[in-house]
C-alpha cells in the first residue's frame, strides 16, 4: 500500500499497479508448471507468508487469484480483505477463505467439532494446496462437478492423492512426475493436524529447511537476483496496459460502492 486516505463515507487505498496479471490466469493458460518452476514460486509465497506471520498476521485467503505477477516475474500477494491480526495466544474462529484452499481446522469451526479456533498454520496448508495445483494442475481435493459440502468432506477426511494414485488423472495427467521430496513436502504441509503441520512449530525457517526447497538460494531470491520462470509482456510506456488481465475484470465498469450511513462523530 502506497497511501491511504478517507472521505466522510469511505476509506481509500492507493496501491501499486502490478501489471503482470494473476497467477491464476497464467496457470490456467499453461495448465501446470515444471516442478522446478513451481518450487521457485512456492518459495516466493513462503517468504511472503512468513513475513506476515512474523507480524502476527494470518492471511486466510491464499489462492492463485490473490497472487499477482510483477513485471519482473516475481510474485506479489494481494487482497488482504480476510487477513487478521492475531496477538499472542489469540486464535481466530470465523469460517473464512476459499473452499479449495481452506484448512480443515477452519472448516471444522462451522461444525462445532473443534471449537478451539485456528491460527497461522492455516496459511501453510493453503501454500500446500497451491503448490500441489502448480505441479499437478488441479487443487488436491477438487473434483469437477462436486458440491461444496462434498469438497469440505474431502478436505476434512480424505488423504491427498498424487496423479499416479488418483483416477482423475487416468486419461490425461497420469504421467505427471512428482519427485519424492516434493511429495513429502506436500504431505507435510497438507497435514490435517495443525499442531504437526510443516511450519507450525518453526515457522518460515522450518518450511525453508525442507529438502525440497534446499536447492534455492533464498538470499538471492529475496534480492530478486534469481531468474523467474516467466516474465509477462508489459508496455511500460502505457500506464493503463491491462493486457495480462482477464477481460472479465477489465470489462467491468469502475463504480464506487454505495456509501454506508455516516455515524455520529461522538459515537
Amino acid at each position: 500500500m502506497s497511501y491511504v486516505f478517507q472521505t466522510e463515507n469511505k476509506v481509500l487505498f492507493v496501491m501499486k499497479f502490478v501489471m503482470g496479471g494473476e497467477l491464476f490466469s497464467y496457470l490456467r493458460k499453461v495448465q501446470r508448471f515444471k516442478e522446478d518452476n513451481a518450487k521457485l514460486y512456492c518459495a516466493m509465497l513462503c517468504h511472503a507468508i512468513g513475513y506476515l506471520h512474523e507480524s502476527g498476521v494470518v492471511y486466510r485467503d491464499l489462492k492463485p487469484e490473490n497472487v499477482l505477477i510483477g513485471e519482473d516475474g516475481y510474485l506479489c500477494v494481494t487482497d488482504f480483505g480476510l487477513a487478521k491480526q492475531l496477538y499472542e495466544g489469540e486464535v481466530a474462529t470465523t469460517v473464512a477463505g476459499t473452499p479449495e484452499y481452506m484448512a480443515p481446522e477452519i472448516l471444522n469451526q462451522g461444525t462445532g467439532i473443534i471449537p478451539k479456533g485456528y491460527s497461522l498454520p492455516v496459511d501453510w496448508w493453503s501454500i500446500g494446496c497451491i503448490t500441489f495445483e502448480m505441479i499437478v494442475g488441479l487443487p488436491p481435493f477438487y473434483h469437477h462437478g462436486q458440491s461444496t459440502d462434498r469438497l469440505f468432506e474431502r478436505v476434512v477426511n480424505n488423504p491427498i492423492k498424487f496423479p499416479d494414485e488418483d483416477p482423475r488423472y487416468a486419461k490425461l495427467h497420469h504421467k505427471i512426475p512428482v519427485s519424492p521430496d516434493a511429495r513429502d513436502f506436500l504431505l507435510r504441509l497438507l497435514d490435517k493436524d495443525p499442531d504437526t503441520r510443516l511450519g507450525s512449530n518453526g515457522g518460515l525457517a522450518e518450511v525453508l529447511a525442507h529438502p525440497w526447497l534446499a536447492s534455492i538460494d533464498h538470499e538471492s531470491l529475496l534480492k530478486k537476483d534469481l531468474e523467474p520462470p516467466y516474465k509477462p509482456k508489459v508496455n511500460k510506456a502505457n500506464a493503463l496496459d491491462v493486457g495480462n488481465f482477464d477481460e472479465v475484470f477489465t470489462g467491468e465498469e469502475a463504480v464506487l460502492t454505495a456509501p454506508h450511513l455516516k455515524l455520529d462523530r461522538e459515537e
